[in-house]
């Protein structure tokens, strides 16, 4: 026993000290994963549009990531926009909240802090109570006099930094605070009195508070939905992850329209799918109802962008394996290419079914066996950008290339045995069930047998008497 907790000792230690070497290193020393389809898959889309406008220095190119607990903290997304902007350059950080405000763990890059008294809802929320914009969060306050501020890891180039915020009676006066004088903020409007007020930097920061004053007397709200950073040209890349959110999150949006087309993104990623299917291993009658909806909301808002579903990793939950995993993989495919979206097979490259347990062996998932650790978010931004630049290799070496897959899609949902699943709730597994599981000899009753301490005091006795001849030797 002690020989193997020793070994997982020296296992976390050697993790430690080479994370860098061990995230950044070759895939090929993970063979659990499958390397060999780490791919952008496609059916009639033609990608020449996209790759054109990426590799055209004078221009911007923007991905709208949204996703749930495994996106938001943006280790996985944080490593993305490093690589991508060390390449094609610095955009912008793009999309933060004040999280502290929303009592939720921040993005990995900055933290933040706020005075006054603010209310908050999120994508989560079956109804939210205050209007929800792209970033799935808001806040409001009523309060004379408010504040948050955002403190980054390490300082940023920035030309522009835009509020999205909504003041019905304009009883409330907004002050950026960001270590300069500012000139006055130039107002987007959108609809129901909210706006996208935008200030010029134009230089480097690593924090700024804005103040929120009540200039009237009277009892209006001011509410906010986050702050974005830009540059004008290059790569920007967007984190609009909340922690626990289903597909059905997007749809909740009520300022979706108009603030996803003030920041136009080129390739909009949808990636949920793990809280839709974890807590009643079922795929849901209406979950591709919801799904093909959120693309159509998409499609209707950007009618030239690219949108990208994914399909979710291998789970165990309370003892349990995750099996619809396998059928999720299936149903994004499917919807995936009936309505020409690109598709990321996460399930299939990741290692597929019962494929958690060698990412949890190696270090890179945590005990709960659902998400990763820093390291194996890390290495899977790897795997996605590798992903994206085998495909960009294969499409320019194959010009007019038009589909790319490994599998074909399923020809009907009724191979899934959809059913309701909101009533449906995964049980522990049971110490018989977990005997079985480690194929243990079957014993004659379903509990374990607990040795009395009369045995425990004696086996302890005798290691002690065993251990005082050899000191006497």
């Amino acid at each position: 026993m002690l020989n193997q907790y020793f070994k997982r000792f020296l296992l976390f230690v050697f993790a430690f000290l080479f994370r860098n070497v061990y995230s950044f290193g070759q895939i090929s020393n993970f063979p659990f994963l499958n390397a060999d389809k780490n791919f952008i898959e496609f059916q009639n889309v033609d990608l020449d549009p996209l790759l054109s406008k990426l590799n055209n220095k004078e221009s911007r190119f923007v991905i709208a990531h949204f996703g749930d607990s495994h996106i938001q903290p943006d280790y996985y997304t944080g490593y993305l926009r490093n690589t991508f902007q060390s390449i094609y350059g610095d955009g912008g950080r793009g999309m933060v909240f004040p999280y502290s405000i929303a009592k939720t763990y921040s993005q990995a890059d900055f933290k933040s802090s706020f005075k006054g008294k603010w209310f908050s809802s999120n994508s989560i929320h079956s109804n939210p109570k205050i209007p929800l914009g792209i970033s799935g969060f808001s806040a409001s306050t009523s309060d004379s006099l408010a504040s948050f501020k955002i403190v980054f890891n390490h300082s940023l180039n920035i030309k522009k930094i835009s509020l999205f915020v909504s003041n019905e009676n304009n009883q409330y006066e907004i002050a950026l605070n960001a270590g300069r004088k500012l000139q006055d903020p130039a107002s987007q409007k959108f609809s129901s009195k909210s706006a996208r007020l935008d200030y010029s930097i134009n230089g480097s920061l690593d924090s700024l508070e804005f103040v929120f004053r009540r200039i009237a007397v009277g009892t209006d709200s001011v509410f906010i939905r986050g702050v974005y950073f830009e540059n004008g040209t290059g790569f920007t890349y967007n984190n609009f992850g909340v922690g626990g959110a289903a597909y059905e999150s997007l749809l909740k949006q009520r300022y979706f329209d108009e603030e996803i087309k003030s920041v136009s993104p080129d390739l909009v990623i949808l990636d949920w799918g793990a809280n839709d299917i974890l807590y009643t291993n079922c795929i849901d009658i209406n979950l591709s109802n919801t799904i093909t909806k959120t693309i159509d909301k998409v499609r209707k808002v950007l009618p030239n962008a690219t949108i990208m579903l994914t399909s979710v990793q291998d789970m165990n939950r309370k003892g349990i394996n995750i099996t619809s995993a396998i059928q999720f993989s299936k149903l994004i495919r499917k919807i995936a290419f009936d309505n020409h979206c690109l598709l990321y097979d996460w399930f299939t490259i990741s290692g597929g079914n019962t494929g958690m347990i060698h990412w949890v062996d190696n270090q890179l998932a945590r005990p709960d066996n659902i998400h990763l650790t820093k390291l194996g978010y890390e290495l899977k931004g790897q795997l996605f950008y590798t992903a994206f630049k085998n495909t960009i290799n294969r499409v320019f070496n194959s010009k007019g290339l038009l589909s790319l897959t490994f599998e074909d899609p399923i020809t009907s949902f009724d191979a899934l045995n959809l059913r309701d699943c909101s009533k449906l709730v995964i049980k522990p597994i049971t110490k018989k069930q977990y005997t079985r599981y480690k194929k243990l000899p079957k014993r004659k009753t379903n509990v374990l047998p607990k040795k009395s301490k009369a045995k425990v005091n004696a086996k302890v006795a005798s290691k002690k008497k065993v251990i005082k001849k050899k000191k006497k030797k």
